[in-house]
């Protein structure tokens, strides 16, 4: 039998590893999260890329398995590294993992009976679980990987994209355009409408001002509301509809783009009621960034091993200078902004 006195004695007792131990800041990491962060709701652990996070949260995870019976999801960004994560559990470290790639209706009985009855971990997709109907409804035990780079992911549950070209959302597109048109610059609704007339306009990305959706928003929703049913985006919009005015629109040439400021997790039942979710980076940073994406009050910190605060989030600082200035003094600081170095 596994010894379960802490993770570290657990791994020490694993004989099919195959390599020889803990690292010593992995061994640190596991002490102070045994003796200070078991309960801790949100915890973030900053680990540098090679100092073997991965395994990190893995024994936390099976150590929680094991003595509380818990069912443990471990998310990656994709399926490519869901497959690394459960090739390196195997055959590296000794860990019994399972897991979980394309759609739920393909995982085998056998996989989902163990899971469910906490005989493995699952690793499996940050959109597996951030969906409208996931498998994983009731974790106790969220591992998030590479939850710096997961923003776009989480936020997917709660974000609308209507593609021009997408003869399924054509409609809607079309009524969502409809309802805009007064606000938009010419210019800008001649890309949304037609497409870029050059390569450089490829990459052209806009935003409706916030202040102007505030005027439109119940128009909009009248007629999102009216065209949805049949689109992909109606899993979305169950959770947007009466909340538009909560939300950023972006335009590219070809597709019009509604989701939240703040992915709103604290609705997402699997993610909120989860015992524990454990945030794994390179670099979380201090400036509330893992907050923001997670939506979340407050993430602990594990203490990160030394050398490592040295890497952090770049913050980001959003300026809105048609509120206050004039057409000039906006074009005066625009282009006083691009001499900058920063």
């Amino acid at each position: 039998n596994l010894s379960t006195d802490s993770p570290e004695s657990l791994f020490a007792d694993i004989k099919s590893k195959q390599i020889p131990g803990l690292l010593t800041q992995q061994g640190d990491v596991l002490r102070e999260y045994v003796s200070k962060f078991v309960d801790s709701p949100d915890l973030a652990a900053q680990l540098p890329t090679g100092s073997g996070k991965t395994l990190v949260a893995l024994l936390i995870g099976e150590w929680r398995r094991l003595t509380r019976q818990e069912r443990v999801v471990y998310l990656c960004p994709t399926n490519q590294l869901v497959h690394q994560v459960t090739e390196q559990a195997r055959t590296k470290y000794g860990l019994d993992v399972i897991p979980f790639t394309g759609s739920r209706a393909k995982y085998s009985l056998a996989d989902k009976t163990r899971y469910a009855a906490s005989q493995a971990i699952a690793v499996t997709s940050y959109s597996a679980l951030f969906n409208s109907n996931p498998f994983f409804e009731d974790p106790h035990l969220i591992i998030l990987d590479d939850a710096h780079a997961a923003e776009q992911y989480v936020a997917s549950n709660w974000t609308i994209e209507l593609r021009r070209e997408d003869l399924e959302n054509a409609e809607l597109f079309n009524a969502v355009v409809g309802v805009l048109r007064p606000l938009l610059e010419e210019l800008t609704y001649r890309r949304l409408t037609t497409g870029p007339e050059t390569s450089s306009e490829k990459n052209w990305v806009e935003k409706l001002p916030s202040e102007r959706l505030l005027e439109i928003s119940p128009a909009l929703e009248g007629v999102i509301d009216a065209n949805i049913d049949g689109t992909s985006a109606r899993y979305a919009w169950e959770s947007l509809k009466g909340h538009v005015q909560a939300c950023n629109i972006f335009f590219t040439p070809e597709c019009i783009t509604i989701r939240p400021y703040l992915a709103p997790t604290f609705s997402h039942s699997p993610f909120q009621n989860a015992t524990q979710r454990i945030y794994l980076s390179a670099t979380p940073g201090e400036g509330g960034e893992l907050e923001r994406v997670f939506c979340r009050r407050k993430i602990n910190r594990l203490t990160p091993p030394a050398g490592s605060q040295k890497h952090t989030i770049g913050r980001r600082f959003f300026l809105f200078p048609e509120l206050s200035l004039s057409d000039d003094d906006q074009e005066a600081l625009v282009l006083k902004l691009a001499e900058s170095d920063r």
